[in-house]
């Protein structure tokens, strides 16, 4: 997987579980662990990052490096005004339930990927840059009971 689509990704999970909370992105911290030092992976892992925090307009606050087996960690901090939350214990019995997007989308683009099915369309697309649903989640907060993503 190119390094732009990691970085995408890992952030685009984090701005997600905001979303699912009905919360405005503030800004996130990075810790990232290499085996060895790669300029190429630096590069693409940043510009993909870059790309992902400008498109939401979330800013990078700090973090930390270090050497060792591959390891990405991302805390993203987001805000609410108080007691708007969207939280999984607010679902009561009876409530409708609502989807949006296309269920299991980004599941057959990897798939497509382990079974190397040259899939460079939706699918493929679907899994590199899933799409956070933040202006959603902000519009439910006061409609929905509870959200997942």
């Amino acid at each position: 997987m190119p390094p732009q689509h990691i970085a995408q990704r890992c952030l685009a999970a984090n701005l997600s579980d905001l979303a699912a909370m009905g919360a405005k992105p503030a800004w996130f911290t990075l810790c990232l662990t290499l085996p060895t030092p790669d300029s190429a992976f630096l590069q693409g892992f940043s510009d993909g990052l870059v790309q992902m925090a400008e498109t939401y307009q979330i800013s990078l606050a700090g973090g930390d490096t270090s050497r060792g087996p591959l390891a990405i960690s991302i805390q993203i901090i987001g805000l609410v005004p108080n007691n708007t939350a969207l939280v999984r214990s607010g679902a009561q019995q009876g409530d409708d339930i609502y989807v949006s997007g296309h269920l299991g989308d980004a599941a057959a683009g990897l798939e497509c990927i382990h079974n190397n099915i040259n899939d460079t369309g939706y699918l493929a697309q679907r899994f590199f840059n899933p799409t956070p649903r933040l202006p959603l989640g902000e519009w439910l907060r006061d409609k929905a009971t509870a959200a997942i993503d």
